[in-house]
């Protein structure tokens, strides 16, 4: 179980109202905030890890499965930074759930809106024609440093975080 923190363009996209209950997070990587950003190719959805800052995007016409979509993304960005497969698993299944909720830190919306820019540049200026899609973005910028994190790259925190919760790998 996990809070799905929405900014308020992302719960207007999806015509729901957050719950305003509490439910804890089961999570190693903890809640997920969305926000819907604009990009010359069409608009994005990108989701931030509440606690590592790793970020994965869909397009926002696939809002409508939307938590799916979540998941199969944060599966498919783990296995590229070499997540062992039974610590994938297990935080995959704690995602299994979701609660819709409002943002909640400031903290977590800053680093989300330079990692909407990082998205916009890559786009924008298509990286002298390196980057082919959206899951190479993904990892490229599961390697930028961020400060809320003390420096931290996202994508061996998020390891660290996995590893911590759910055990050490097995062989």
């Amino acid at each position: 179980m996990f809070a799905l923190r929405c900014t308020r363009k992302v719960l207007k996209l999806i015509k729901n109202e957050p719950d305003e209950g509490h439910f804890p997070t089961t999570t190693a990587l903890g809640d997920w905030y969305v926000n819907l950003i604009p990009m010359p190719i069409g608009e994005l959805l990108i989701f931030v890890s509440e606690r590592s800052l790793i970020t994965v995007a869909i397009p926002a016409e696939e809002v409508q499965v939307i938590l799916p979509q979540l998941r199969q993304r944060v599966s498919n960005l783990l296995k590229q930074i070499d997540v062992p497969e039974n610590i994938l698993n297990n935080e995959i299944h704690q995602m299994e759930n979701a609660q819709l909720a409002r943002t909640a830190s400031r903290s977590v919306l800053g680093s989300m809106n330079d990692i909407a820019s990082h998205y916009q540049y890559m786009v924008e200026y298509d990286i002298a024609g390196k980057i082919q899609n959206l899951e190479e973005m993904e990892l490229k910028i599961s390697f930028f440093p961020h400060k809320p994190i003390g420096y931290e790259i996202p994508s061996q925190f998020a390891l660290k975080l996995l590893t911590d919760e759910w055990g050490i790998p097995s062989k």
